[in-house]
């Protein structure tokens, strides 16, 4: 019993001596490692992807050969680059608790730059690892990272995309409501509007006359296509017919299909009659009329698509003769 007992003792010794060996030769290396990723001026943004090109750079340090601890410790070096390039890698890594690493640094002012190609621009850590965070963490933690966001965070730039994400989650209403009586801001209103309740329908329609933002307007609609609203949509109908250059994006013919009634039918019966100014123009604003159409229910709009195609034939039959006849003259 006795030998047994210091047989395991010298071999825990021995596996204690080897992992200090480790750890010290591995410390001058990371240190190095930290040291030149501090010193880069700009962060590279394809490393993003780990490509084989890239096998050199001291951020694949970071990926094969840096403890998980190691790195969580390098996500509060005074470097923000190194903190980016740490942060990354817990990513890559998997790391299960990246929720409470964002929500630390949440506040951080620092900033550095980073190039991709051509494009050079500058950003916050703070925004880096909440983005980035966002789009690679798993539902629990991303659930109390949106949670800590809503409840405690409204001021950063993120919220805004969160809070229209969210498409009428219940526990959210009454914070979206509260914050909505100080800061009358177009997310808010569009939150509140996925949880299409009569209640608000005077709220938002105050919210529609107040602000002169198109996408606003048509992305509210198309969310909560509500009767009160029609008329918004029928002063930008009646500018079609009236001036032949007159132009809207996308949100404006969803918002139109949206309601799936009569009054849709007609309306974009209307916008198909509706000629536009060129020939280019005419056919774009037929091609929105058919994304439309086909986004909500193309069988119930049967009608209103197969006037739209035959427009979009006419002027197709006309393009591909002028694209045969330039390709022709030119060999």
């Amino acid at each position: 019993m006795f030998r047994s007992k210091h047989i395991l003792y010298l071999l825990g010794l021995l596996i204690i001596s080897c992992t200090a060996k480790n750890e010290a030769d591995s410390s001058p290396r990371l240190k190095e490692i930290v040291s030149k990723l501090a010193e880069e001026r700009s962060v590279y943004g394809s490393l993003w992807s780990y490509s084989e090109k890239d096998a050199d750079h001291p951020f694949c340090y970071l990926i094969d050969s840096t403890s998980i601890d190691e790195l969580v410790q390098l996500t509060d070096n005074e470097s923000p680059i190194v903190q980016h390039y740490a942060f990354t890698a817990l990513s890559f890594r998997r790391y299960e608790h990246i929720d409470a690493i964002v929500l630390k640094h949440i506040d951080d002012t620092a900033t550095y730059i980073y190039s991709s190609g051509c494009v050079v621009g500058s950003q916050k850590i703070a925004d880096f690892m909440l983005n980035f965070g966002l789009g690679t963490i798993g539902a629990p933690q991303l659930d109390s990272l949106r949670d800590a966001i809503i409840f405690n965070h409204p001021y950063l730039e993120t919220f805004d995309d969160i809070a229209v994400s969210c498409e009428g989650y219940p526990p959210y209403y009454d914070r979206f409501k509260e914050l909505a009586e100080n800061d009358f801001n177009s997310a808010l209103i569009t939150a509140i509007a996925t949880y299409k309740k009569e209640e608000d329908v005077d709220y938002l329609c105050m919210a529609l006359d107040s602000f002169n933002n198109d996408y606003l307007t048509q992305k509210l609609i198309q969310i909560f296509p509500h009767e009160r609203f029609k008329p918004h949509l029928e002063k930008t109908i009646l500018k079609f017919e009236q001036d032949s250059s007159y132009s809207k994006e996308n949100h404006f013919y969803y918002a139109v299909a949206s309601y799936q009634n009569n009054w849709a039918k007609s309306s974009l019966n209307k916008l198909v009659n509706a000629a536009r100014t060129s020939e280019y123009q005419h056919e774009y604003h037929l091609r929105k009329i058919m994304q439309a159409t086909e986004k909500f229910d193309s069988i119930y709009y049967s009608n209103v698509r197969s006037k739209a195609l035959e427009g979009l034939n006419g002027e197709r039959s006309g393009t591909d003769y002028f694209e045969f006849s330039f390709r022709t003259w030119w060999r």
